[in-house]
């Protein structure tokens, strides 16, 4: 969600944008959300008196600094997708929660 407000070329979404954005969440389930992040300070909303009303969501200076690391990790995906596909590759067939993968020794 806070990708997704980050790349707006205007930095702001309407929430009709937003509900279009993710089609498969419930209106109601995304309202939720945003209201949440609207509460801990790294979504900003801002109502419109018009007609029809008209709301706007965009990222706190404090939100921006959460969409940074995503951000860049964004970025090194797309400089190194063949590197990640190969390790993603290898690291297929390793279930961690599978009985007898605990990285524990017994011994100790």
């Amino acid at each position: 969600m806070l990708a997704t407000l980050a790349g707006a070329p205007t930095g702001v979404r309407r929430s009709n944008e937003l509900h279009r954005l993710f089609p498969t969440t419930p209106k109601r389930t995304l309202t939720l959300v945003l209201r949440r992040l609207e509460e801990v300070g790294v979504v900003k909303r801002e109502v419109f008196a018009e007609v029809p009303v008209r709301v706007e969501y965009s990222l706190t200076p404090l939100g921006d600094e959460f969409v940074q690391p995503v951000r860049w990790l964004t970025e090194r995906t797309r400089l190194h997708p063949d590197e990640l596909e190969a390790v993603g590759a290898k690291g297929a067939h390793v279930n961690p929660s599978a009985k007898g993968c605990n990285r524990q020794s017994s011994s100790s």
